[in-house]
């Protein structure tokens, strides 16, 4: 049988986030997270899933664009804005960052989890920043070497959905870096599968990460049921379509990425309010597709990916 592994990203910070994460972990599919280790409650939070869930594979969900470092602003100055409080937003990543300052913090950030004795199995990265320049992705495989961690696959399907993601960061983007380090990101965004394969070097990963369950550009406002049961039908028939992908494919075992926020849905205004006002670097726009993946995936069942030839995987 092919094996798939659903992973919920973002927990640890938003508790509607982490509401529909354990939603989704109750409703029998997740049983991977990604994990961020920088939040007021980070370290409670995950210990109390990891306690409840046995069976739940926590990772960390690297991040250089969402809260404070876990280290002292001072000594990671070139992540952080001009308070040297939070890191920069995403929208202004450059080439700039200083590798030693990088490596610390994301470091820094995995022992969080292992200094309170919190059981990781695989390393992601939030907003993917870490895999749009070979500099910084060399540093998040010397990490997964060092922890003896499996990380997300830089073999990324669909690859329309892959070239849409660059085609977007570059264009939030564009103003602060200049146009050859866009065109090493395009560059790089085409041969990261072949760098993996040359400087793995021990490394392990999956065959492929399917993203085609979310964005990476938010939906539409939602503003009735009927449209959120008419999206939900429309995710549901995707994801089928993309467990078809995997039956036929020749790869064994691929990860599903899914982002989730508990039933419900809310205006801007109420999502905006519901992130901490310390925590910079979660989306609110995003929000209303979180409803739709909850939905779509709380609609697929075990059978449903034997109906397959497939069933859930494992990063052990």
């Amino acid at each position: 049988m092919k094996k798939i592994i659903f992973t919920a990203d973002d927990f640890g910070v938003v508790d509607t986030i982490d509401e529909g994460i354990i939603d989704a972990i109750e409703s029998e599919l997740v049983k991977s997270v990604a994990a961020f280790a920088n939040g007021d409650n980070s370290v409670q939070k995950a210990k109390a899933l990891a306690a409840k869930y046995s069976d739940v594979e926590l990772g960390v969900h690297l991040t250089i664009s969402s809260g404070k470092p876990v280290l002292k602003g001072k000594d990671v100055p070139s992540l952080c804005d001009s308070k040297r409080e939070y890191f920069k937003s995403f929208k202004d990543f450059s080439d700039k960052i200083d590798a030693s300052e990088l490596e610390l913090e994301l470091d820094a950030q995995i022992m969080v989890f292992k200094n309170n004795n919190i059981p990781i199995y695989h390393l992601s990265s939030h907003h993917n920043l870490l895999i749009l320049l070979p500099k910084y992705y060399k540093i998040f495989l010397d990490l997964a070497r060092k922890h003896n961690l499996k990380i997300r696959s830089p073999k990324v399907l669909p690859l329309f959905q892959q070239n849409v993601f660059l085609l977007y960061m570059r264009a939030v983007t564009i103003e602060d870096i200049n146009l050859i380090v866009s065109a090493q990101i395009e560059l790089f965004g085409r041969t990261i599968v072949r760098y993996f394969k040359n400087n793995a070097n021990g490394v392990k990963t999956l065959d492929y990460l399917d993203t085609d369950h979310y964005g990476p550009i938010p939906m539409s406002k939602i503003t009735s049921k009927r449209e959120l049961a008419r999206k939900k039908k429309k995710k549901v028939n995707k994801l089928f379509d993309r467990l078809g992908v995997l039956r036929r494919s020749r790869s064994q075992i691929a990860e599903f990425v899914l982002h989730l926020y508990k039933d419900g849905l809310k205006s801007h205004r109420q999502y905006k309010k519901e992130i901490p006002t310390n925590y910079p670097g979660i989306d609110h726009k995003y929000f209303d597709s979180r409803v739709v993946e909850l939905h779509s995936i709380k609609s697929l069942t075990l059978g449903d990916l034997n109906l397959n030839n497939i069933t859930l995987g494992s990063w052990k």
